[in-house]
């Protein structure tokens, strides 16, 4: 154990420092705006990201250390999975094996890297994780506290993205399928319901308030479509291929679990499958099944035989994290996927404000970035791209009579914009996928 407490302190400090020095990305940056305006919930998600991003005001001045918060809860998932693999792996091997895990879950662009990144994912993934141990815990001491402290968890995970509904879907199919009914108490269930409803209470007052609109765009997101396009599956099976690697999938389908933790296995298995079904109605981003992966990790060090084979998960994942971040700190090529360049993506357009203004942006991507960098409120074109948080703060379209725009080359006016009203005239393009207007209010 001291010898993985080692390499957690060091991970965490190194983890730390990064995260002060990285430029936030675009969605951080609008969930820094979130945080400006402290809500119960939001309409693109709960508001659990933004609380941390609260919780870290204090240190804007540290470069990009308001994400502290954020990023100490992420790396005490790992905390909690050490705990976890103790009571799992026999002892005489669970020094090698979860050491395994641990450089799995660091090298993961989902667990590691990308935990430097404050998202709706890393207070999830954390529940999640504790909620597992939690149940651990029930099982094998029945404790009505234990009950208490699971609901608690799956509130606040709930709080923080829906996703972790399907922990509870996870559970009922594991009690369904191994009949372990009897292995839960009536009264704990109750309880765990009762303070599970008591703290996703913020989440469930903000939609009921708000025509339940967060609920309707998350569900049309994600299952809206109503014809399928073969793309969505096969690049979906194809990204989780490559984040957890093969030797990983196939160490995890012999993984042999201890009886009493096999709902471990359904954790792991279980959100990979229901988002390969919903991508027969839409697309599926590559990050949501991530609370799956530290049980699939946890099944791959289980029955990877021998454990070095998982070297070949390991060392390529960390070899990419390096060079995304020399790239991020010292850019030196342009010909990468603009997901790895998102932080300097709108670099460009960072300065026109103080040459032009009022200034409109096209995105809430665009006006959180640059209000993020000047640290002066910014504001996004009424009801350009899709429907956002700006749109609610802002609430009716530009007021003055004569303002500027920054948007992408490709991004259509909103219809409120397009009528005789408005005079529309390009000042200049901003290489390289930009463009400024002045528009005036005949």
């Amino acid at each position: 154990m001291k010898s993985l407490m080692k390499i957690w302190w060091i991970a965490l400090v190194i983890k730390l420092t990064l995260s002060a020095i990285f430029p936030l990305s675009q969605d951080e940056a609008y969930y820094w705006v979130w945080s400006k305006y402290l809500q119960l919930s939001y309409f693109d998600h709960p508001g659990m990201v933004a609380w941390l991003f609260w919780l870290g005001h204090f240190l804007e001045s540290f470069g990009q250390a308001v994400r502290w918060p954020s990023v100490i809860l992420g790396h005490l998932t790992l905390l909690v999975w050490i705990f976890i693999l103790d009571e799992i792996i026999p002892k005489d091997k669970l020094k090698e094996k979860s050491r395994f895990w641990l450089w799995l879950a660091l090298s993961s662009p989902m667990l590691g890297f990308g935990s430097l990144l404050s998202t709706p994912d890393v207070p999830v993934v954390f529940f999640w994780s504790l909620s597992a141990w939690l149940i651990g815990k029930i099982l094998s001491e029945q404790k009505i506290r234990d009950y208490i402290f699971l609901g608690i968890a799956l509130g606040l995970g709930f709080c923080s993205k829906y996703h972790i509904v399907l922990f509870v879907f996870s559970l009922l199919i594991w009690l369904i399928f191994e009949r372990r009914w009897k292995a839960l108490s009536t009264k704990g269930i109750f309880l765990t319901t009762f303070f599970g409803f008591l703290f996703s209470l913020p989440v469930l007052i903000w939609n009921f308030q708000n025509g339940f609109q967060s609920f309707r765009f998350q569900l049309d997101h994600g299952l809206g479509s109503n014809q399928w396009e073969p793309f969505w599956t096969y690049s979906y099976l194809l990204a989780q291929l490559l984040l957890l690697a093969p030797v990983t999938i196939w160490s995890a389908f012999r993984a042999q679990l201890p009886s009493k933790f096999s709902f471990l296995r359904y954790l792991a298995w279980v959100p990979f499958v229901f988002f390969l079904f919903s991508s027969l109605k839409g697309v599926v981003e590559v990050n949501w099944p991530i609370v799956a992966f530290p049980a699939m990790y946890a099944l791959a060090v289980l029955g990877a035989s021998p454990l070095r084979q998982l070297w070949w998960s390991i060392l390529p994942w960390a070899a990419i994290a390096l060079f995304v971040t020399a790239q991020t700190l010292y850019p030196f090529t342009d010909n990468l996927p603009e997901r790895i360049q998102e932080t300097h993506y709108f670099d460009p357009i960072l300065l026109l404000p103080k040459t032009y203004s009022p200034m409109y942006y096209g995105s809430y991507q665009m006006a959180s970035r640059v209000w993020w960098a000047q640290k002066t409120p910014t504001k996004k074109l009424f009801q350009c791209n899709r429907h956002d948080f700006f749109d609610e703060i802002q609430g009716v379209p530009a007021e003055e009579k004569h303002f500027y725009v920054a948007k992408e080359t490709w991004v259509d006016w909103p219809k409120w914009l397009m009528n005789s009203q408005y005079q529309l005239s390009k000042i200049q393009d901003v290489p390289p996928k930009f463009e400024l207007y002045e528009v005036t209010k005949k």
